[in-house]
């Protein structure tokens, strides 16, 4: 990033921009709102994970997660207002074949992820992104013979049991190679986040600690990562049991979906 600091008229070294605040004794750290600079409208948290799996980028998916909990906790719909009619309805407020509809409509990383958690969640056992992925991944290769130059591959490999697992970031394994940035994880997270806006899903938070690679580090063993398990609420179960080709639909989707 290129970074250019002026004073009175004056473009600064960095170097100098430093010595200045640090003499001037200037508050820090100063913010730069990067939203007077960027079109917020372009770049928001969709256009955002569609990028980090266009381009392999972990800090994008990252970002992109980041701004849609953002959004999420501070809706953008003014506060209702005593004896005026409401024009706005609240996302949860959805009807369940309007929100078939919507997903359907869009053809969409998140509304791909939205899709596989509603297919194979239930309304009695609490699961995570990473199950998921690795069942639905092992069905592609299996099942609906899905071709491995598929995206829905990325970010896994198989064992010596010929099962396709996570490929875990090593020393070996650059980030973006990683089943963390891969495509069907930031769907399954971007479809989570949808799920749980429209009142599709029950989340609990949760932790893991250490690291699942047998040579791990000191370090990453002593690490601690938070987590969500969800499991379908009444109406997530509506809206799977109303959308019957549910399964033909993440089919075609990862069918035209080239890594």
């Amino acid at each position: 990033m290129d970074i250019k600091f002026k004073y009175q008229g004056c473009t600064l070294e960095n170097p100098e921009a430093a010595a200045l605040m640090k003499a001037a004794k200037a508050k820090q750290p100063f913010e730069i709102d990067l939203e007077t600079l960027i079109d917020v409208k372009i770049m928001d948290s969709d256009k955002l994970f569609s990028l980090s799996v266009e381009q392999k980028s972990s800090a994008l998916a990252s970002l992109a997660f980041k701004l849609a909990t953002s959004e999420k906790a501070t809706p953008k719909y003014s506060a209702l207002v005593k004896n005026k009619p409401s024009t706005k309805k609240l996302e949860t407020s959805k009807d369940p074949l309007d929100i078939v509809e919507e997903i359907n409509k869009s053809v969409s990383y998140r509304s791909a992820g939205a899709a596989l958690l509603l297919h194979l969640c239930t309304t009695t056992d609490y699961r995570a992104i990473r199950d998921i992925a690795v069942e639905f991944v092992n069905k592609c290769s299996s099942e609906y013979r899905i071709k491995s130059t598929s995206a829905v591959y990325r970010g896994f490999k198989k064992n010596a049991s010929k099962v396709f697992e996570p490929t875990e970031l090593s020393p070996e394994t650059p980030r973006r190679d990683s089943f963390y940035v891969c495509p069907l994880y930031i769907s399954l997270r971007s479809g989570l986040l949808y799920c749980d806006s429209n009142g599709l899903l029950s989340l609990r938070q949760q932790y893991s600690c250490g690291s699942r690679r047998e040579d791990a580090s000191s370090k990453a063993e002593a690490m601690k990562r938070m987590f969500y398990t969800f499991k379908l609420t009444d109406k997530g179960n509506q809206v799977k049991e109303m959308w019957g080709d549910i399964e033909t639909y993440l089919v075609n989707f990862y069918k035209s979906r080239q890594a």
